[in-house]
């Protein structure tokens, strides 16, 4: 059994955008008219949705601890009701043991499980990824959810509702997560745990850095300062004595940067200049 422990890292995410959320009630409508799928008609559907899912060598899913689907990578969560079932059936079985579920593996390929309480991510690699791998993702894809809804706001959310819908908080967001997946598939810094730094002399960065502390100092409650060139870092500027020290938090902010419309603009204008 594995007592689950909130780390550091994990506060320090949560409460970089400490917003308020109100809850709010979700509603769906329904047309009363529209045909109901027959059995065999809904057979063939999720048939034709496992083999799209088998072509695909990496999953991740999000849910809550109560079996509502949040996030998957691929496909339309709406249409994998019975597959998130399964997730969370074998998750309650196991926790009715007192024991904790891990991962399962059959052949190449592992279903890693990590129960982040209100939230379950599964990520299932048919490309034989140790466990370790898995898990250091979905911790990032967890993180990246904390870092938008921040962990305060999440459980309370839960708290007062357990079959909550976190999707519509979450709209807009699962392009970012998209980005981190590849990108801890693709950046040879997520398993170093490590950030890329921009080749330059470093007497260029030294009066980069330099110039940044003296505009920036008496700018009032600024914690500290990052610049970035396509997605590697050349200045990291701690202003107060707090310090940002795990390499996912700049790792986050450069996502979330290089993937907002204007930057790409500005990339653009940068390489007619």
């Amino acid at each position: 059994m594995e007592e689950t422990q909130e780390t550091d890292t994990t506060t320090l995410i949560s409460d970089i955008n400490d917003i308020t959320i109100h809850d709010q009630v979700i509603s769906k409508s329904v047309n009363e008219n529209e045909p109901v799928p027959s059995t065999s008609e809904q057979g063939n559907s999720y048939e034709i949705l496992f083999d799209q899912l088998k072509e695909k060598n990496k999953h991740i899913f999000v849910l809550s601890t109560a079996g509502k689907p949040i996030y998957t990578r691929f496909g339309n969560e709406n249409q994998m009701a019975s597959l998130f079932g399964l997730m969370i059936a074998l998750v309650s079985v196991t926790q009715d043991s007192n024991d904790t579920l891990q991962s399962i593996c059959c052949g190449q390929t592992r279903i890693v499980f990590l129960n982040k309480d209100p939230l379950i991510l599964v990520g299932v690699s048919q490309s034989s990824e140790p466990y370790d791998q898995i898990k250091k993702q979905l911790t990032y894809v967890y993180n990246n959810i904390i870092s938008t809804l921040t962990l305060t706001q999440l459980k309370k959310i839960f708290h007062n509702r357990t079959n909550f819908d976190l999707r519509r908080l979450m709209s807009g967001s699962e392009r970012l997560i998209d980005k981190l997946i590849t990108f801890t598939e693709n950046d040879p810094g997520f398993l170093l745990d490590s950030i890329s730094c921009l080749q330059m002399p470093s007497s260029s960065r030294d009066k980069i850095t330099q110039t940044i502390l003296t505009q920036c100092s008496k700018i009032k409650n600024l914690v500290f300062g990052l610049l970035i060139a396509q997605k590697h870092v050349i200045s990291i500027n701690h202003l107060k004595q707090q310090r940002v020290g795990h390499p996912f938090v700049y790792r986050h902010l450069i996502l979330v940067v290089t993937c907002t419309l204007i930057y790409h603009i500005w990339q653009k204008i940068v390489k007619h200049v």
